[in-house]
């Protein structure tokens, strides 16, 4: 395989080579059935951002946070999720135009630790447009911006999601 007259010496480096591979092989830490019993729970946080007036985003957003709280609590892992619309994702949490009420509300009761926030600038300027108080679902919260909600909660750590 290797020519003595150009490399002296190669095969020993290959074999003492071979020899430590092997050896951080098998001083490599595998996991325990007590180590991982010993393992705190997992917390995970998502973000959604929804920022269109639009059912199937938003029933998307819903389903995949649904399925994700559900995998989670199935592995006694926690999560926390927040949705956050702007712009024409806010008429998906007013009570006088979403098509998705009764689904916002279930999401609400089922999952408590689910936030629902919605654009407070957004609605300023609907209620200017529109010369009326917009009504929002019960228990939707308001932030002055919602992106920038959304860059905060990336800042702490939540893992972003844009249906």
């Amino acid at each position: 395989m290797f020519d003595r007259h150009r490399w002296p010496g190669g095969r020993a480096i290959l074999g003492i080579m071979a020899c430590l591979s092997a050896g951080m092989w098998a001083a490599a830490p595998t996991a325990s059935p007590t180590r991982a019993a010993a393992a705190p729970a997992r917390h995970h946080r998502i973000v959604y951002h929804v920022s269109s007036n639009d059912q199937p985003t938003m029933q998307r957003a819903l389903g995949t946070a649904d399925n994700a709280l559900k995998h989670y609590r199935s592995r006694g892992e926690t999560a926390r999720i927040e949705i956050v619309a702007n712009g024409g994702g806010v008429h998906m949490m007013r009570s006088d135009t979403t098509p998705v009420g009764p689904m916002l509300q279930y999401m609400r009761s089922t999952y408590p630790d689910l936030v629902l926030t919605a654009c407070g600038l957004t609605r300023t300027i609907m209620e200017t447009n529109e010369a009326w108080t917009v009504p929002l679902l019960e228990g939707i919260g308001v932030v002055t911006v919602g992106l920038v909600r959304v860059v905060e909660l990336q800042e702490e750590g939540y893992a972003y999601v844009k249906p």
